[in-house]
């Protein structure tokens, strides 16, 4: 990258940040770090909020959380924002350190940093980590009374709670709502989840049931789609040959 520079060639910071979302999506942490490190040093590219948030989460996965503290720590006023704080949440989320993620989603709250639906999300995903997937509805509740849209993640962690408190009658109930809310449009990834979880508690037909909507709603160029869909039907395979 010091090369390109060097030749005078041109690089926004939308199009850095497009390459170490790629880097991180293929989960090349360290490439993605030094990139992020090199344009808020040599680089000499002022960062954006988004882009600190970003830089946070690379440095907590590759780091750790303690280098995460600092680098928040140090940032400006302006760039402590929601987009950092709930960068530093999520890790201390992804590190299960439960009294500073509610510390700081109460402080998040009173500077109304915590209107979004990440926040609940990562929450969420603590308390599954954590064992406490008693605490998720309430979570739901809370985002519904703050007018916070959840998203189709949000339902799955749910479904996964009740499937984890061992209601299957909630997760189909969850199914219900999402399928009305959505008016028909909803995604395969939660029929997925849903066949799962039916696998996971022995439901033959519902399984069966729930793969006939993936197959109905699935995106057929997608890959990831037919991935899930043999694996579901090998699941399905071993259920019914141990029935």
């Amino acid at each position: 990258m010091a090369e390109w520079m060097r030749e005078g060639r041109r690089v926004t910071e939308t199009e850095l940040i497009n390459f170490v979302r790629q880097f991180r999506r293929h989960k090349s942490y360290k490439v993605a770090l030094e990139l992020m490190e090199w344009m808020n040093g040599s680089g000499g590219i002022k960062l954006s909020s988004s882009s600190h948030a970003v830089h946070l989460d690379l440095i907590t996965k590759f780091k750790g959380i303690d280098e995460a503290e600092k680098y928040f720590d140090n940032l400006t006023i302006f760039n402590q924002n929601h987009q950092t704080y709930g960068a530093l949440l999520s890790g201390y989320c992804q590190e299960m350190m439960a009294d500073k993620a509610i510390a700081l989603y109460e402080k998040m709250q009173k500077l109304n940093f915590s209107h979004n639906t990440l926040t609940y999300n990562n929450l969420m995903m603590l308390y599954l980590k954590l064992g406490n997937a008693e605490k998720a509805p309430s979570l739901l509740q809370e985002m519904k009374a703050e007018n916070i849209s959840p998203d189709t993640f949000t339902y799955c962690l749910m479904m996964k709670s009740y499937a984890t408190l061992n209601d299957i009658d909630s997760v189909e109930r969850v199914v219900k709502e999402i399928e009305v809310d959505a008016k028909g449009s909803v995604s395969w990834f939660l029929y997925s989840n849903l066949a799962s979880i039916f696998i996971e508690a022995g439901l033959v037909e519902k399984t069966k049931s729930a793969l006939e909507k993936l197959e109905a709603v699935m995106d057929h160029h997608n890959r990831e789609c037919y991935h899930y869909l043999i694996s579901m039907h090998t699941g399905v395979g071993n259920l019914t040959r141990s029935h």
